[in-house]
Order: structure tokens, then sequence, then C-alpha cells
């Protein structure tokens, strides 16, 4: 298959795979494949290497058919298959440290600790089955390989299927999946599910968007979902699972007003503990977990077992013809104590303003987002250490609420990756205090920004305070009269992170390799919907619009970062956008600030 989709099948294929070893480059004729294997590449020569598989990628896409016809292109069009690809290469000055927005909510593609990256990916989105509103079947995937300092990979970012039916949802494999009333757009990321770890392969029941409740005259809808999904990652507690399920109401008192408020469980549970052997194998132990049933022998009737957090979330949104607004809150749920709300300032803030006029589509500021982040208590009582509760860690789970390294939540949350699998707690910094403030929008009709500026407090965990003690004390001894206690004040260390980035699309139609009859035929369409629970974006489904087609509030297809640019390239043309982004840490967090930059080219293909 050519660049174009629907190329002769004798011409030449490019490709790439990357093994922790080698590399290996590979040309496709026919049924002959002839591959190159390197050796490990050091980086004084992935700059040469970036611009040769560039040079690569335009020189195979130029080898099209030019006597393909339209109408095979409108067949695919019909079916609905799109096709991405993407390169780009991240570098960090004097230090192997990644900065926050180079590597945090890009789900799981650059490690925590890598100087160099040089990142290669691609994906196939189609639609199976779409014979009216109400049925529709669809598949895709998207391959990642990576070169960096830290590891080389190669992997499925998404390998999916999605089957809709009268309103209801069955998607099966590994997809975007979001979980949270915030924007999804120039967030920190939700508490539950965000997009900063590679998701878990699952099997998810859902509704698709919010559903009518009869006889209401569709003034209150729900939206629920019920998912199972497996860990495959190197653990302390190998092969255990995630048990998901929410359930929200929204009522809509008029067309433009939507409140919003749910309830969200989430549950690591099950898998082979490397002393206590296998933790609650059975339906009958699974049932028990995920309706919340205490477990006498292992917590003496106080909690469940399981790694378990949760949320109340709320919203309200006003969606206008030219501009929308929202606010929302989310308190976060640790244990049983949590559900009274024993922290009512943990958790997280936010809102947003969308300014999506058609008459006026390239603002200088198109959105604009805050959002504050509070994990301070966590259920700590009179004479407890700051945060007692220990959220995202687990005493059996010591991996935590974490997927192939990184947190399957908030970012703001870090790990020690060097943990991973032993027997120490993962999580070495939960209490925090944010701030953040995102902004995207237009210098001019091409030239699209984003700006992220996040300012957080950070205290360790609690056991930082007690120097490995127990954290918990009474009003008759409390924790901070000890010997050994460390003042709370004494451990803040700020932390400011930046991230400025600028794309420009460098050619829509690309006429010197278009096929005949198509040119000129690559649409503008128009703005998509706020994702998010709240806008019926169903939180999970791949919106595959290209690899920078988005209007500048959804996730887009590639996953890579989300641009401003107002605008998705669509019909039968190739879109082609360059950016560039600078990022900036500071502050007391890092014994030296960091400094790095990323450029990229994405293309629809």
């Amino acid at each position: 298959m050519s660049c174009h989709g629907v190329g002769n099948r004798r011409d030449p294929a490019w490709g790439i795979l990357v093994t922790p070893y080698n590399l290996v480059t590979c040309n496709i004729e026919q049924t002959m494949i002839t591959c190159h294997v390197f050796e490990r590449l050091t980086f004084k020569g992935l700059s040469t290497f970036f611009i040769i598989t560039v040079i690569a990628f335009f020189t195979q896409c130029e080898s099209g058919d030019a006597a393909t016809t339209g109408e095979e292109s409108d067949q695919i069009n019909i079916l609905g298959s799109e096709s991405f690809g993407h390169v780009g290469f991240s570098h960090t000055f004097g230090t192997p440290e990644t900065p926050f927005w180079l590597h945090a909510n890009r789900d799981g593609r650059i490690p925590l600790h890598s100087g160099n990256n040089l990142l290669i990916f691609g994906g196939y989105h189609t639609a199976f089955l779409r014979e009216s509103d109400v049925v529709d079947l669809d598949a895709g995937f998207r391959l990642d390989s990576r070169l960096s300092d830290a590891d080389n990979a190669l992997k499925f970012t998404e390998l999916y299927t999605h089957f809709r039916a009268y309103g209801w949802k069955l998607s099966a494999g590994r997809f975007y999946d979001t979980i949270g009333l915030n924007s999804g757009y120039l967030t920190t990321g939700s508490l539950m599910m965000s997009r900063n770890a590679l998701q878990p392969f699952k099997l998810r029941l859902s509704t698709h968007d919010f559903l009518p409740v009869p006889l209401t005259g569709n003034h209150f809808s729900f939206k629920v979902r019920w998912s199972e999904a497996f860990l495959t990652d190197n653990r302390f507690v190998s092969n255990a699972r995630i048990h998901q399920k929410y359930l929200y109401l929204k009522l809509q008192p008029v067309k433009e007003i939507h409140l919003m408020g749910g309830i969200v469980h989430n549950l690591m549970w099950g898998g082979m503990h490397p002393e206590m052997g296998r933790l609650h194998g059975t339906f009958d132990d699974w049932l028990n977990d995920v309706l919340g049933q205490p477990d006498d022998g292992v917590f003496g009737n106080r909690s469940p077992l399981g790694n378990g957090l949760g949320a109340y979330d709320f919203g309200a949104e006003y969606r206008g013809r030219t501009w929308s607004a929202g606010a929302y809150r989310m308190f976060y749920i640790e244990d049983r104590e949590s559900i009274h709300i024993r922290s009512p300032w943990d958790g997280m803030w936010g809102g947003f303003l969308d300014l999506h006029d058609e008459e006026r589509p390239h603002r200088l500021i198109n959105y604009i987002t805050y959002e504050h982040i509070n994990t301070k208590k966590q259920d700590a009582g009179t004479g407890d250490a700051f945060g007692r509760a220990r959220y995202y860690s687990h005493n059996l789970w010591r991996d935590g609420w974490v997927h192939h390294g990184l947190v399957l939540g908030n970012p703001l949350i870090l790990i020690d990756p060097e943990k991973m699998g032993s027997r120490e707690r993962i999580i070495v910094n939960n209490i925090i205090l944010g701030h953040h403030v995102g902004l995207a929008g237009n210098f001019d009709g091409n030239l699209s920004y984003e700006l992220l500026a996040t300012y957080s407090r950070n205290y360790g965990i609690c056991d930082d305070q007690t120097s490995g003690g127990s954290c918990r004390g009474s009003e008759e001894n409390p924790v901070q009269l000890r010997e050994d206690y460390v003042p709370f004040h004494e451990l803040r260390r700020d932390r400011y992170s930046l991230l400025f980035k600028l794309a420009f699309p460098v050619g829509i139609v690309l006429d010197a390799v278009m096929p005949s009859g198509l040119s000129g035929t690559t649409g503008i369409s128009g703005n998509t919907p706020t994702s998010g629970v709240a806008s019926g974006n169903s939180s999970g489904t791949s919106t595959s619009t290209g690899a920078f087609a988005v209007s500048g509030r959804s996730h887009p297809a590639s996953g890579y970062m989300q641009t401003a640019s107002g605008r998705s390239h669509a019909g039968y043309g190739r879109g082609l956008q360059m950016y560039i982004s600078v990022a900036l840490d500071a502050g007391e967090f890092h014994s030296r600030p960091l400094f790095g930059f990323e450029l990229g080219i994405s293309m629809s293909l």
C-alpha cells in the first residue's frame, strides 16, 4: 500500500523495526522483503537518521500509483478509513532527565529519564459497518517505535475494536480511555485515568453517550460503564487486573445548560503475590472486591482487598453557539474513610472557556483552562501526618496506580521507576498543591500555539515526615511530637513547568503526488466537541481525525500532543504539519533547571 492508501500493490513500501538491540529497515516489493540490520544507534547519528527517515518517507509517498482512480478513493472514504504517520525528536540539554511537559500525558511514549528520544509511529482506523446512526463497527491500531537514551521500544499504543448499537458500546483492546469531567484538553490529567501512561488491554461495556431517561423529555440522561483491564508490565504483584465502573447523571433544564454529577470506582485486584501467592482469584472473590466487601483476614474488616480509588465528580457547562464554558470539581476517594469526604479539599477544581465562533475561527486565544490540584490531607486526622492515606499507593500492590513505569492518573504524582517490581513503594511524591493554566490560539490562519504553565508545591510522601515510621498518630500521641518527626514545611519543594508549542501546516494538498482527478478535494472541517465524559466523546474512543487534525479541544488520533489549529484536514488529500516545542522545568524540585525541545512532522495519509 502506498502512502495514499490506495496505491498499486507492486509499489515498494519502506518501514522500520526497533528492537532492544538493533534497528531494522525493510523494503517490501511484491513478495520480497529486504532488511538491513544495524547495531544499536548512538545519538551522535540520530540527527542524520531523522533526516534520512523523513526523506525516505516522502520518497515512498511519491511513488504511489498515478493511475489510481477517483472511484477507488471514494469507496475508501465511504468506509471511513484513515491513516497517519509521525516522526519526532526531543532533546534535553545537559541532563538525562526529561522536562515535565515533554513526557507527561503522552500515552507512555517518552521515558521520565531520557535526554534524547526519536519517535516514529503510524496508525490506521477503519469502519467495517456503518449502515446508520444506530449501529457501527470500527477498529484500528497505532504502532510506535522509539529510540532513546533510556531504552528502545516497539509497541502498539492502540489496538482496538468498538461495536456500537442503540446507544451502547462494547470495546475491546487497547485504546485511549480517560475518566472524568475535566476538560480533557490542555489539562494536567484526570486523577482517575489520564493519558499519561500506556493504556492496559481491556474489555469495556458502556453507553456511547449520555442516554435520555424515558418520560423526562430529554431533560435527564445517564452515562455508565463497566470494564475489566489486564496489566502487562513487570510488577511486584504480577498479572494484576483493574476493574472500573462509573455512573453519571445529567440534568439539562434548557438546551445550553448541562449539570452533571457521578461516582467513579477503580480497583486494582488479583494477581500473583511473590509471598502470599494468588490474591483473590475466584469469581466470588472478584465479586466481593468489585462490590467493596471487606476481607476480614487481611484488613480486619476495615477495607476491601484491592488497591481501590474513586471519586465524586461534578461539573456544569454552558454550550452556546459561539462560546462554551464549564467548571468541574472532583472529590478524591482512596478508602472507606474517604467515602464520607473526610478530606473535602482534596481533589481537583477546574474550569475552561472555549471560543468557537465560526466567523472568527483564528483568534489569538481560542481556549483557556485552569486547574487546581490538592492532595495534602489524605484523610489525616488530629495527630496524623499529612498524606496518611498514601494516594495511588498500596501495601500489597506496591507498584500502585502505575502501568509500565508511569502513573495512570495525574502525572503530578510522581514515582521512582527504579523501584518498579521491587518490595519498595514506587510512589515517592503524592502530597501536592498545584495550579495549572493552559492557553491555545492562533497568531494567524496557519500558525497556532499552545502554552502550558504549571506550578506545584511538592511535599513527598507521609513517610518523609516520620523517617519511615508510622504515619498514624492520635490527639494524645501526635506524630508531630515524635523525635524523628521532620517538620512538614521543611519538605516543600517548588516546581515550575512550562511548555510553548508552535504548529503550522507545511502542505495541505501536495499536488505533486496527488492522484489525477483528486487535486483540490481536501476540505477543512469544523470544530469537534469538548472531550471527556461531559461531552459525549465516549471517553475512550479513539478520535481518529488525523495526526494533527483536531480543533484544539479533543485528543488527536495521534495522541501525540493536542494542537490548537482549529481546523482538520479531511477528504482525499494529505495534510502535513510541523511543530516545535520548548519546555522548561525550574525550582527547588530539581537540582538544576531542565531545558529541552522537540521537533516533529505529522501527516494524515
